[in-house]
């Protein structure tokens, strides 16, 4: 009795060709499964580091309009200097001369 006992839980338990076909194919739709994820997330990182990329492309854009709008102060500043130093040389001059005349003209008097 105890031996046929043992042999029907064998057979219960043993699986057989029809369960591992059957495993085999739960496995085969799980990883197909598992592969449309990964597909579907590759495709939306691959739209996440495009829009990343116009964004930073966007943003490069601004720079270089900041980097313009600097260029344009520089040249702005200089074109101040110039007419400063200008002014600068202009006022030195005339009070060169001011103080020539102004000198000479009581020197010889």
């Amino acid at each position: 009795m105890q031996i046929h006992s043992y042999q029907d839980e064998l057979r219960r338990t043993t699986p057989t060709n029809q369960d591992i076909a059957i495993l085999v194919l739960e496995m085969r739709n799980g990883f197909a499964a598992m592969d449309r994820r990964f597909e579907a997330m590759d495709r939306r990182f691959d739209d996440l580091i495009h829009q990343m990329d116009k964004r930073f492309e966007q943003v490069d854009k601004r720079f270089g309009q900041v980097d313009k709008r600097f260029e344009q102060v520089e040249k702005r500043f200089e074109q101040m200097d110039k007419r400063f130093n200008f002014i600068q040389w202009l006022f030195g001059t005339i009070l060169t001369f001011l103080s020539a005349i102004l000198t000479y003209g009581t020197f010889f008097q």
